[in-house]
């Protein structure tokens, strides 16, 4: 998330491929911190992809959902990091 300029931008996969690389010369090798190898290892599939990821803020998500829901609630949860993973609840219309 932190390599996309903004959130209409994204950022290609092959670019967090490349940082992940240039952080670390063997991605296997990075520290699991609760992830096995094998899990880290899939940051390979990136290599020389030009698909992208979006990560839209918490006010681009809910005007996303305000064309089919309404009656939007988000909730931010207590714990440490909570404010990065918001629960949003909606109801259709």
């Amino acid at each position: 998330m932190a390599l996309q300029p903004d959130s209409r931008a994204g950022v290609p996969l092959h670019e967090i491929w490349a940082a992940c690389t240039a952080a670390c010369r063997d991605v296997a090798r990075l520290p699991p911190r609760g992830f096995s190898p094998r899990e880290v290892g899939t940051i390979r599939f990136y290599e020389n992809q030009h698909a992208r990821l979006y990560f839209a803020t918490r006010e681009e998500f809910r005007d996303l959902l305000a064309e089919r829901f309404c009656d939007i609630e988000v909730e931010t949860p207590r714990y440490e990091l909570g404010e990065r993973c918001p629960v949003f609840a909606a109801r259709g219309r």
